[in-house]
């Protein structure tokens, strides 16, 4: 039940890609569907993609049966779900249309419970993300009154409202009430409260760090009876998306793994902290094989809900914390320069580290806790042996985690690491990751620029992939794991000193379907391998607490219209002349049902150029920088190929300031509806690599001779 409100009446995994189509009855959908869009290209919009606008649970029950209603757009015919866990099986309901679709759907009782990012296929294409809560609770829509727990409420919360439903407890009765906002994209800072019947309140929580300001409070009833669970947006101002999940009962959940960090290739044992779980329990975490972020696992067969904590994977020298148990003092633990320290600020006002040091070299000290949920806002100190301050910082420009760079004097071997809380505060929960690495040091980061593809039969995707360099100008080759069959990638490397490349993903024929696929990339530095996760936009505010949400690429093999587009001359398009206009001939192959208007427009790993302009009522201020499209490669107009034509002509207007570099370019294409108004399918030319050509050096004239001849 929602109600408005003025003001308060008081103060205060590892992935697992699903493979279930096989075996679930779902491929026969997709059959039909591709049969559908076959016979009635004409008249369905078979070629437009699914879009996800609306979901009717935040939330399915793992090992139990849930109907999920979804709202959107091209949702029909051939609807599929798709999760990046095992469905064990799916059901379309009848009465579903292109705009509404309803589920039963039934997810394998061995998942891991967690967020995880659902969508929809049809032989159109795969959809949009959206975050839902895998666990298992009970999953219903909020209402006044709930009756089954544990549960996990749905609703949707707008403004000054209120979320409100009633339970019956028992006296001693212990619950957890816990809502997912933040967590799923929702722009609501969540207060909760409990009322008893009446109206007196008897427990409340405001937003957590640790749970991306979420909110989760535990309850002991007081006496038999009905209580009230409320919840409504801090300043009353919930903005929109407004979804949320209101999960009452009991399970178990943890905010923060330990170690924080692990090392590339190590397999590690997790234990948890900020949790109602068992003391001592723990599970272990298959040894990971690219540094990035990844989410903890859960132990086996106990109730567990919540999204998992951040895990992150290192190929620093990855140690845990270590001091004698009933230790009443700092005690020096003895590491050595670079590694990686996983501790905890348990029970001593400051953790010490002696680390051995190379005289002169220069490192980088930084401290993880705040970011992965801990309570912990630390100090970071550099102490010589004889305990005299050389460095210190408490907060850096984006974080209250503290990090510095600090160069070691000529006379020292070892140095004195010091941690402490600004306000003094330890505790069990207090997790920290200690890094101290040469700035040196080789490293780089990925990522890429979409979070789906849609390939029509024997025509192309196309993916740009970004680096981020650090000490490392060398070349760095892309792998793409778990791609459908049909695929084949082409331009999968970003060459030496370029901080970009568009990756091809060409259809080989007219095979359809879909898979989750996750992108790395690979340099090799001197002896030394570097694995690094890339990940794709960040978008979708729920990625911020579950960044491996990001590293999800979706791609489907769509079953119509077909349609591919190809270089006709492709040596046309290896010179680029500053200041000139570089004709690029074009060949179109069309398929059934693609027989329509088809718009071009070029794609090229150039940025674009930035001018300063100024305002000329304001010719005091500085100039500003804005984007200056005329200075970039692009294509002159908005050329088309007309319906039902296979050939064209676009001219490449090469800016005559483009600085000499190697571009990749290549022209996409998307084949529009017979009005105009839609796109039904979009491809792309093979990726080339063109050359901005050097003007040619002044011819030097002869001097003249300074001798005057006599005449």
């Amino acid at each position: 039940m929602l109600r408005t409100r003025a003001s308060s009446p008081w103060k205060g995994s590892g992935i697992h890609i699903s493979s279930q189509r096989q075996r679930n009855g779902s491929q026969l959908l997709w059959g039909i569907g591709a049969a559908l869009c076959g016979a009635l290209i004409s008249a369905v919009a078979c070629g437009a993609p699914p879009t996800i606008s609306q979901v009717s649970l935040r939330g399915l029950r793992i090992g139990g049966t849930t109907t999920l209603a979804i709202d959107g757009s091209a949702l029909m015919p051939g609807a599929e779900l798709v999760l990046p866990v095992p469905i064990a099986h799916q059901a379309l309901r009848p009465g579903s249309g292109p705009q509404h679709v309803e589920f039963e759907v039934t997810v394998d009782g061995n998942v891991v419970p967690g967020i995880y990012d659902l969508r929809l296929a049809t032989p159109g294409g795969i959809s949009n993300a959206v975050a839902v809560g895998l666990d298992s609770l009970t999953q219903a829509p909020l209402s006044t009154q709930t009756t089954t727990l544990p549960a996990a409420l749905t609703g949707t919360l707008s403004g000054g409202q209120t979320a409100e439903t009633a339970i019956l407890l028992t006296k001693g009765q212990q619950i957890v009430v816990e809502v997912e906002a933040r967590r799923l994209g929702a722009v609501i800072d969540p207060v909760l409260h409990v009322l008893d019947e009446r109206n007196i309140p008897l427990a409340w929580a405001e937003g957590k760090g640790a749970l991306s300001s979420d909110a989760r409070l535990t309850f002991t009833a007081p006496a038999d009876g009905r209580y009230r669970i409320q919840f409504h947006d801090a300043t009353y101002q919930a903005g929109s998306p407004g979804q949320f999940r209101l999960k009452i009962g009991q399970f178990y959940f943890a905010d923060l793994a330990f170690p924080p960090v692990v090392g590339l290739g190590t397999k590690a044992s997790v234990e948890y902290a900020s949790t109602n779980l068992p003391s001592g329990t723990k599970a272990d975490l298959a040894p990971p094989g690219a540094a990035g972020s990844l989410p903890a696992p859960w132990p086996a067969s106990l109730p567990v809900s919540g999204f998992r904590p951040i895990l992150t994977a290192s190929d620093l020298s990855e140690i845990v914390q270590s001091r004698p148990a009933d230790s009443g003092a700092p005690a020096l633990q003895q590491v050595t320069a670079p590694v990686g320290i996983s501790g905890r600020l348990a029970t001593l006002q400051e953790d010490q580290y002696r680390v051995a040091v190379e005289p002169g070299a220069r490192l980088r000290l930084e401290v993880t806790a705040a970011r992965i949920g801990s309570p912990l806002d630390g100090i970071l100190m550099v102490r010589d042996e004889q305990g005299h301050d050389l460095a210190s910082n408490d907060d850096q420009p984006t974080t209250v985690d503290p990090g510095l760079d600090f160069t070691v004097p000529g006379d020292r071997h070892a140095l004195i690491v010091a941690l402490k809380d600004v306000a003094g505060h330890n505790g069990p929960d207090f997790v920290y990751h200690l890094a101290i690495a040469r700035l040196d040091e080789p490293d780089f980061s990925l990522t890429f620029d979409a979070d789906r593809l849609n390939i029509p039969p024997t025509g192309s995707g196309l993916l740009r992939v970004a680096v981020a360099r650090k000490n490392y100008t060398g070349p760095i080759k892309l792998a793409f794991a778990n791609l459908p069959p049909g695929i084949r990638v082409e331009n999968a490397e970003i060459q030496a000193g370029d901080d970009e490349v568009l990756v091809s993903f060409a259809a080989a024929g007219a095979a359809t379907g879909h898979q989750s696929i996750l992108v790395t990339g690979t340099a090799l530095e001197g002896a030394k391998s570097l694995s690094r996760s890339a990940l794709g936009p960040a978008d979708r505010a729920e990625t911020k607490s579950q960044p491996w949400l990001r590293a999800d690429l979706a791609v489907a093999l769509t079953a119509q219209p077909a349609v591919n587009i190809a270089w006709a001359e492709p040596s046309e398009a290896t010179a680029l002349k500053p200041g000139a206009k570089l004709p690029l001939k074009l060949k179109l192959t069309r398929g059934a049902g693609a027989a329509g208007p088809v718009r071009l427009a070029l794609i090229s790993t150039q940025r674009t150029p930035m001018k300063a302009i100024r305002d000329p009522k304001k010719k005091t201020a500085p100039p500003k920088e804005v984007l200056a499209p005329e200075r970039a490669l692009r294509l002159e107009g908005t050329p088309e190929i007309a319906a039902a034509k296979t050939e064209a002509t676009a001219q490449l207007i090469v800016p005559a300031d483009l600085p000499p570099h190697d571009y990749d370019l290549s022209v996409r294409a998307e084949l529009l509806s017979a009005d105009g108004q839609r796109v039904e399918a979009t491809t792309y030319t093979p990726v080339l690599r063109a050359e901005v050509l050097s003007p040619p050096a002044p011819a030097l004239k002869k001097p003249a001779d300074s001798k005057t001849k006599k005449t």
